[in-house]
């Protein structure tokens, strides 16, 4: 375990992760006040890492402040969703692409692995959906591209948040350790053309469920 840096930037680390931590659990929905009085006398420490989590959080566009009513977690439209995961379609897809024409790194395929194995005895939802970003994260640390990266990154907690609603259900794990499983080997074997038809299958099974369960939740 990391030690904790308790000084006024580390601790506003520690807050906002704590805080992405109640968004990808639902513990935090939509539209909910968050109260810096009550964060900070959680944390034994004044409002001013309070707030500078409530501004990394902002930025990465998990919260919005909203006039006269305070700091909310942020909301999503339907066109937001269609874009977040439509959008790390067409990354995963560049990212296969920039591996095809560059090769397969043995490294990154020895850490999906040791993630495949930890998916497997860690199903919990919130770790499950994190094992799970961190598995696509070596796909697109593969293709050796920095832009494709930081946009990838981009997405991050908005992007596990979404994901995060998938994994409620254990079929749908079933069938995501399966894929995995699958991508792993063809990686092995040298076969990157098969894992990008498969990613591409993946990718847009997850966007269809996670669409029919926000939309069926906003309708």
């Amino acid at each position: 375990m990391k030690q904790l840096d308790l000084s006024k930037q580390g601790l506003s680390y520690i807050i906002s992760e704590y805080i992405m931590e109640q968004i990808i659990t639902g513990e935090l929905k939509a539209g909910d006040k968050l109260i810096e009085s009550q964060y900070a006398e959680q944390f034994g420490t004044s409002r001013a890492p309070i707030r500078e989590a409530f501004i990394l959080l902002t930025n990465q566009g998990l919260l919005e402040k909203i006039p006269r009513k305070g700091t909310v977690v942020r909301g999503y439209t339907k066109a937001d969703i269609s874009d977040i995961l439509e959008l790390r379609i067409v990354l995963e897809e560049m990212a296969m692409s920039r591996i095809i024409e560059r090769g397969i790194i043995s490294d990154c395929v020895l850490k999906m692995e040791g993630i495949l194995i930890q998916m497997h005895v860690n199903q919990n939802k919130s770790d499950y959906t994190k094992l799970n970003y961190l598995f696509h994260q070596c796909i697109i640390d593969m293709a050796g591209s920095s832009i494709i990266k930081k946009m990838y990154e981009g997405l991050g907690i908005s992007l596990l948040g979404l994901q995060s609603l998938t994994f409620s259900d254990k079929q749908n794990v079933a069938k995501s350790i399966k894929d995995h499983r699958v991508i792993v080997s063809l990686l092995k074997e040298n076969q990157a053309s098969e894992v990008a038809a498969l990613l591409q299958q993946h990718n847009k099974d997850l966007l269809h469920h996670v669409k029919r369960r926000i939309h069926a939740g906003m309708s």
